[in-house]
């Protein structure tokens, strides 16, 4: 089951596609009256969630709509967190001259830097430097704390997409990346979320890359990442709390625009696709800062 978060008649509302035809959906609001158009609230309520799965493993969903005709949200607009990592391939690390890291590079991402599948990609006026990151997008769908290796995947509602553009210049700074990494218009999240039930467990061994204008600039797969999400997941719940609608962003793996030579930035009039094999497409224009 694949799920977004979409305007319908200018209201969110949320969206949902069996598998079987990802060209057409059906809106949950015919099907669960009740249950919450906000894709955090919808994962906080297993009831609705569990009854649209029913549903849709029934056949009862009858997809109506054109997929081509919507009008996307980021997948989880205004989720609570969203933490992300850094130098989690450990090519990537090496390819910025770092050295393989003991423990993650954590950050946190704002909602206002996210756009949506299909919504333009902002280069900001005060830089030259805005880089793509293909990443996996993992989302939480239960309140968690103190996760074990055994029961870390118990928490997660499904996985998505993400871009983590970054503005290079701004990331160096200082040693906190936080001005690099939260420009609006630089983080673009979508287009939907899939259910664990259709991917491997922890969604291991899947070919993640990075496209821009047509050539492929990042191509790794998720089984070299240097902490899994089980051990992802581990690590956050130490130190905090994740609840429904978080988000975690599991790191870039290496062909990243800064590191090459000559580096290559994104720029007005490009497209970057960020493309997870399983998952899907998620596609966004780049402009300048009006």
């Amino acid at each position: 089951m694949k799920l977004f978060s979409y305007l319908q008649n200018g209201a969110p509302s949320i969206g949902v596609v069996d598998g079987t035809d990802s060209s057409i959906y059906a809106d949950i609001g015919e099907y669960l009256s009740d249950a919450p158009r906000d894709m955090s609230a919808l994962l906080g309520s297993p009831t609705a969630l569990s009854e649209l799965a029913r549903m849709v493993a029934a056949g009862q969903v009858q997809k109506r709509e054109a997929l081509s005709e919507v009008h996307f949200l980021p997948l989880i607009p205004s989720p609570g967190k969203i933490v992300c990592m850094g130098l989690n391939y450990a090519e990537h690390a090496r390819e910025g001259g770092n050295p393989i890291p003991g423990y993650p590079a954590l950050f946190l991402r704002a909602a206002s830097s996210q756009v949506a599948h299909g919504q333009p990609l902002v280069k900001p006026r005060v830089s030259e430097q805005l880089d793509f990151e293909a990443e996996l997008a993992v989302v939480i769908g239960r309140q968690a704390r103190y996760l074990t290796q055994a029961n870390a995947l118990d928490c997660v509602a499904g996985y998505s997409l993400y871009n983590d553009a970054s503005v290079r210049d701004y990331q160096r700074k200082s040693t906190q990346w936080t001005a690099g990494k939260n420009f609006d218009g630089t983080g673009a999240f979508g287009p939907w979320l899939v259910t664990p039930d259709e991917l491997p467990r922890g969604a291991a061994g899947l070919r993640i890359r990075s496209v821009l204008n047509g050539t492929t600039m990042q191509d790794g797969n998720t089984s070299d990442f240097i902490w899994n999400v089980e051990q992802t997941l581990v690590l956050l719940s130490e130190c905090m709390t994740l609840n429904p609608g978080d988000v975690v962003i599991t790191g870039t793996p290496a062909g990243v625009g800064y590191a090459r030579k000559p580096p290559v930035f994104m720029c007005p009039g490009d497209v970057c696709e960020i493309i997870i094999e399983g998952i899907g497409t998620l596609s966004n224009p780049v402009v300048a800062a009006s």
